[in-house]
């Protein structure tokens, strides 16, 4: 249970009297870093990255215990936050695996794929025949 450091009270509890939290409907996880972005300061913010993870599979959701079902939590940030998060993506030049949504690795992003994506390449490649598709499906 998370304790506020000021009253000592439990900030989140199952039962809505021993809780000080101002809503019962939301649960805010907060961050805030001001400061120049490295790869230490990622080591600060990595646990949240796991927590949010762990949170939407069974076998390590924290709050099984507590009855309650694995639960998609998300985060906003930027493109580079998501990568050094997530510890995947990056730039194309640099990075192995440049997408942090999909499997493609770096040495592939300029092949064609053989067959167009039905989405939207399919219907071009019938008016222009020489269309290429590039798209792949997210993980």
């Amino acid at each position: 249970m998370t304790i506020c450091p000021i009253t000592k009270k439990f900030i989140f509890a199952l039962d809505p009297k021993d809780s000080t939290v101002q809503s019962r409907n939301n649960c805010i996880i907060a961050s805030v870093y001001v400061g120049r972005e490295t790869k230490k300061t990622w080591e600060y913010f990595r646990p949240n990255f796991e927590f949010m993870d762990n949170c939407t599979k069974e076998e390590t959701n924290p709050f099984a215990h507590l009855g309650i079902k694995p639960m998609i939590v998300c985060t906003e940030c930027d493109m580079s936050a998501t990568w050094h998060g997530l510890c995947c993506g990056g730039a194309a030049k640099i990075a192995k695996t440049p997408c942090h949504c999909c499997a493609i690795l770096s040495d592939q992003l300029h092949v064609p794929n053989a067959t167009p994506c039905n989405r939207w390449c399919a219907e071009q490649q019938v008016l222009d025949p020489t269309w290429k598709c590039y798209h792949h499906p997210f993980l």
